[in-house]
């Protein structure tokens, strides 16, 4: 008898459509070093936030990145928030930008960066609108 290959489940076109649009918010989808510490990504991760992430999600903090270990990540993470914690695409924009659901704050951090959580997930928003739309076509 031949041995079953485990199937894998389809991707979440809309998981894959805010994914996308997060990529093209953070950094227009190119991998590139954050003004106040971020490592070079195309999502702008804090180095603690990609080995709590990658630990989570792959089980292993120190996992070597590349552009698909990246996208796995992120893909597992969103869709943790939106179907455990119940968030919806403006709610998981505010957690990736701020780490909190509902924060709509503005002003400088510590590293003297300006941030606009509210800009970023109207961004974000409409950004994840366009590429939905275009997977549904």
């Amino acid at each position: 008898m031949a041995e079953e290959t485990p199937q894998e489940e389809p991707l979440d076109p809309q998981i894959v459509a805010l994914a996308r649009a997060i990529r093209q918010v953070e950094t227009g989808n190119k991998a590139v070093k954050g003004a106040s510490g971020e490592m070079k990504s195309r999502y702008q991760f804090m180095p603690a936030t990609w080995k709590t992430l990658a630990k989570k999600h792959l089980g292993n903090a120190d996992t070597t990145r590349s552009e698909e270990i990246e996208n796995e990540v992120v893909y597992k993470e969103l869709l943790f928030l939106a179907d455990e914690k119940g968030y919806d695409v403006g709610q998981i924009a505010s957690v990736w930008n701020s780490g909190k659901p509902d924060f709509t704050g503005k002003g400088t951090n510590k590293k003297g960066v300006k941030f606009d959580t509210g800009a970023y997930r109207d961004k974000v928003y409409k950004a994840y609108v366009k590429f939905r739309d275009a997977e549904e076509e």
